[in-house]
Parts: C-alpha cells; structure tokens; sequence
C-alpha cells in the first residue's frame, strides 16, 4: 500500500514506492491476493479510506481498514484481525473473490456501502451496509447482507458489472 502525505513531496517511481511502503500484506499459502483490489470507502467512519482485497482461491474477501499510521510489513491476511481487517467468507455453494466494489453511502447513514458479487454462475450480489463497528465477520456475506440481488444474466453479478465499469 502506497500511502499519501501532506504537503509537497516528491512522487517516487511505482516500483520504488511499493518496495518502500511502511505497510504490505500478503496471502496464506496458495492465496491470490493482489488480482482483485478495489477501494472500499470509508466503511466504518473513521475517517480514513478502506481496502478490498479478494481472495477467489480460498473464496474469501478481506476488508482492510484504512490507518493514520502503518499496517506494518508483510501481513498475512488469515482470519479476521479486530480493526485491522474482517475476513469476509462466502455462503455454501457460493464464490467470491474476484468481484468487490466499494458503492459509497447507499442508505446515507454516513458509512460507504460495499458490494460483494459472486462468481461461477450464481448471479448473487450481497449488498453490506457500511458502520462504525461492521460486525459481519462473525457469519458468511448472506448473513448480515442488508440485500441479496440476483441476477439471472448468464451468472453475471451485479458487484461484476460495477466493478468492470470502474
């Protein structure tokens, strides 16, 4: 993660800033993290911007939660890590992992939205309200999804259709 400072400062080259980045995560053995990233927002109000980082191998999602200071190198992203991040899993018969997009404030409540699609033919898109204390990584998406959208377009999601018009 490239983190942004205040003020004027020189922009190094892409390679250069990553390779210097104060904060990096990685996957568990065989994961495929760093494919699938998507800004989340805000998604729990803190006034710092979140990350969506998917995991399609192990059929998962990580919300990372944006920081005033480093994550710290190398992180492997497993479980669910308090205010670091929330492993978000998938429902029985469902992928995901490959479509995630942050949607903004649907219901306006001040938390930005997330949209987690899925893959392999099931159309579903799970809609997860945004809150200062997002209490999802207790279940799979469809259990604290405040909407379930299915699509019947050659199990195409909805989360995919965003996500591509990026």
């Amino acid at each position: 993660v490239v983190e942004g400072k205040a003020g004027d400062w020189a922009v190094p080259d892409s390679a250069e800033a990553l390779a210097e980045s104060a904060t990096s995560f990685i996957g568990a053995a065989g994961a495929a993290i760093g494919e699938y990233i998507a800004p989340a927002g805000d998604v729990n109000g803190d006034g710092a911007y979140d990350l969506l980082i998917g995991d399609p191998i192990n059929n998962r999602v990580f919300l990372v939660f944006g920081a005033s200071s480093s994550r710290g190198e190398r992180q492997t992203l497993s479980g669910s890590r308090g205010s670091v991040w929330i492993e978000l899993t998938a429902p029985a018969s469902v992928s995901i992992g490959v479509y995630q997009v942050g949607i903004g404030d649907v219901n306006n409540d001040g938390f930005d939205d997330l949209l987690i699609g899925s893959t392999g033919g099931s159309g579903l898109t799970y809609l997860l309200l945004g809150s200062a204390a997002p209490v999802w990584f207790t279940n799979s998406v469809d259990y604290f999804a405040a909407a379930e959208i299915s699509t019947t377009s050659g199990g195409a999601s909805l989360a995919a259709a965003l996500a591509a018009g990026r």
